[in-house]
């Protein structure tokens, strides 16, 4: 995509070869670290979004590095994130020689203040897909949504909509799920295991 890239240059946006994996449990979900769980960042855009806690699941991106001032990140991976060189060839989310260190920015917005031209750019091809928009709780597609407003000078119309009640998934990210998972199948039958015991315990002691 050369004319993409080049034209992202002028705003001092690069993007690095491969598939980012990041490896922090809490920016992943689906035990799956290229089903990217991004922070959002503080924009019009995205705004709407984190005031209403929502996350935006970003699979098989592409990393970006934002190095000046003229774009603003809108979605950023944690430190630990690193591009996968290898790509859908990869055999491994452990970092290999070769592979590019992060973090990485997903999403960019860009305004050119001379002709008011604005772009956003967001480094997969799978942000809408029916799946993941539906385990995002329509967050997905109201990033895509804001994102036409804002660059149409709609500022208005930038929001969070009314989710479809299909909409009934959790989203967490996958050391919350390890976490559920210890407490709903270790913690809480060990804790009542433990007040049988001593229920049993206290009786003989008054008999």
């Amino acid at each position: 995509m050369p004319n993409l890239h080049a034209l992202l240059a002028d705003y001092d946006v690069s993007a690095a070869e491969g598939i980012v994996v990041d490896t922090d449990r809490d920016h992943y979900a689906f035990t799956a670290p290229y089903v990217l769980m991004p922070d959002i960042g503080s924009s019009e855009i995205t705004d709407p979004l984190a005031e209403g806690g929502y996350h935006v699941i970003v699979p098989i991106a592409q990393g970006l590095t934002v190095e000046g001032g003229e774009a603003t990140a809108l979605l950023t991976t944690s430190d630990a994130a690193f591009s996968k060189i290898s790509g859908y060839d990869m055999s491994t989310y452990e970092k290999e020689d070769g592979d590019i260190d992060g973090p990485f920015t997903l999403a960019v917005s860009a305004e050119d203040s001379a002709s008011g031209g604005r772009l956003v750019w967001v480094a997969t091809d799978y942000l809408l897909d029916e799946m993941y928009n539906s385990y995002s709780s329509g967050a997905n597609l109201d990033l895509a949504m804001n994102s036409l407003s804002w660059m149409i000078g709609e500022s208005d119309a930038v929001s969070i909509r009314a989710k479809s009640l299909d909409y009934n998934y959790l989203t967490i990210s996958s050391s919350a799920a390890t976490w559920l998972k210890i407490v709903m199948i270790g913690v809480i039958p060990v804790g009542f295991l433990l007040l049988g015991i001593d229920e049993v315990l206290r009786r003989r002691k008054t008999v």
